[in-house]
């Protein structure tokens, strides 16, 4: 385990996911199983919550997760915010005062285009990832708060397939996806085979899930049967790399990868700004990707050291005053 005590395949896998985003992003009609990387982070923050979240309290269980997501997506929808207010910057980029309040408060909504997005794109992900926080949050006053999480699921998902919303906000809190946070959540409570050759089994069963979803060119919607088509390999990859570790199996060659893992998030929220900045020097293609990862990469690691995790100190002492532990 690392010394934020989570699993070193685990924070493999967050690089893995992250760079499936960004090469999506990159290659849209070539790498469209890049979207995927989202799927693999929900299944992974099921888990942790259900491994780490299910032993806090619930302040301090929300202090950790705002300390956690906040000051640094905060930080990035402000600064595009300002850099849309120099004409011709950002072609494609306009705000206004109430989108980028539902945008900073995690608030769904639909842009001009009629898309739920927020203000930072990939932050719909965020949208569902906060509104899975509040909902565990909640079920930490229980008994036992993971089964209560479960089945708070599966009661919102059945209501959205009864009741069909088609507000933002109520798509969302309803969305099919919730359901690969309950993959999350099973894979940290049920018995895990923790044995070398059951753990490859199970690892290439979710490398060639995925490889059947990208050759036969399924791109699901969210609001369909996502959480089979990309959720379900996602979910044979996490159980899988975890059995492998803890049947020793875990190839220590792979920390550089581990590394990545920690700046994930940085890099989730960066590499689209990054894109932008390689696109009009370089352009699109080979060189302008590889560019792309290489200055993503940097870029997250420097914002991970100078502002993710100092920031993430800040906000808890001033909201706990406790001691940060990175979770």
């Amino acid at each position: 385990m690392s010394k934020m005590g989570s699993y070193q395949s685990i924070q493999c896998l967050r690089a893995i996911a992250v760079l499936m985003v960004a090469l999506v992003h990159l290659y849209p009609q070539q790498v469209a199983i890049g979207a995927a990387g989202v799927d693999i982070f929900f299944v992974i923050s099921g888990f942790i919550m259900a491994t780490i979240g299910a032993r806090e309290t619930p302040s301090t269980f929300a202090v950790r997760r705002v300390a956690r997501i906040v000051p640094l997506y905060w930080a990035v929808t402000l600064f595009m915010c300002a850099l849309a207010l120099k004409p011709g910057l950002f072609s494609n980029f306009t705000f206004d005062i109430p989108r980028l309040a539902m945008s900073l408060f995690f608030i769904p909504y639909r842009d001009i285009d009629g898309i739920i997005w927020p203000l930072v794109k990939v932050g719909w992900t965020l949208n569902l990832e906060i509104f899975f926080y509040a909902v565990f949050m909640l079920c930490l006053l229980t008994a036992r708060p993971v089964l209560a999480a479960i089945g708070a699921i599966l009661v919102l998902v059945v209501v959205g397939l009864l009741l069909d919303p088609q507000q933002a906000a109520p798509i969302t809190w309803t969305s099919p996806l919730l359901v690969e946070f309950l993959f999350g959540m099973l894979i940290a409570i049920l018995p895990r085979v923790k044995r070398l050759v059951p753990g490859l089994a199970i690892t290439a069963g979710g490398v060639i899930w995925f490889a059947i979803a990208a050759l036969s060119q399924v791109t699901p919607d969210n609001e369909g049967w996502r959480f089979v088509v990309w959720g379900g390999g996602a979910a044979l990859l996490v159980l899988g790399c975890l059995s492998l570790e803890e049947a020793g199996g875990w190839p220590r060659i792979l920390r550089p990868l581990a590394l990545l893992g920690d700046a994930s998030y940085s890099f989730y929220l960066l590499h689209g700004l990054v894109i932008a900045l390689v696109a009009k020097l370089l352009g699109h293609g080979l060189v302008a990707g590889i560019v792309v990862l290489v200055v993503s990469t940097i870029v997250s690691f420097l914002s991970l050291h100078l502002f993710e995790r100092p920031a993430a100190r800040i906000v808890r002492r001033v909201l706990s005053r406790e001691p940060a532990i990175r979770t």
